[in-house]
């Protein structure tokens, strides 16, 4: 009974987000990288970006770690990033997946500033579907594509209904 009722509360959300102006059927994004929240699915950013990394631990078998990386000399103004990597695993037959969200001034704002990059590399992967790359940005958006868990914030969100976590 309660998972028919979970089941029906994530089906009405999906149709408000079919029928809602604000959504890009292709990503979940808009122009500049922002991620939309539905009306009914809300969750804090601790709770996505562990999620994400749920996600990755599951999608290759292995343990992740977060760790802030700092950058800048001590004294002067430092930038930090949020990193979720596989590295702490020692297994030289794996090969090691890395993600690194954007920088900030702020210490509280790395786990944001990782869910825009994490986004914004989604919706990079969309984007390049069908265009003639480079092998440079060819390598670039493969690596992207290798860290997606899902191809929109809002099937990530149906995930953590459907897990439980929302």
């Amino acid at each position: 009974m309660l998972q028919d009722k979970r089941l029906q509360s994530v089906i009405d959300a999906i149709k408000k987000m079919f029928v809602s102006k604000k959504w890009n059927s292709k990503t979940g994004l808009d122009m500049i990288g922002e991620s939309k929240e539905s009306d009914d699915i809300k969750i804090p950013v601790e709770t996505e970006v562990n999620f994400i990394k749920t996600l990755l631990e599951r999608k290759f078998n292995g343990k992740f770690q977060m760790r802030v990386k700092a950058e800048g000399y001590l004294g002067e103004e430092m930038n930090y990033r949020l990193v979720v990597d596989d590295y702490c695993n020692n297994d030289p037959q794996r090969k090691y997946h890395s993600f690194s969200g954007y920088g900030t001034k702020n210490i509280l704002d790395v786990k944001s500033e990782f869910l825009k990059a994490y986004w914004y590399s989604v919706e990079k992967v969309h984007d390049s579907i069908g265009k003639q790359l480079s092998s440079w940005d060819a390598k670039v958006i493969a690596d992207y594509k290798d860290t997606m868990v899902a191809d929109s914030r809002e099937e990530l969100l149906i995930k953590a209904s459907l897990e439980g976590i929302v």
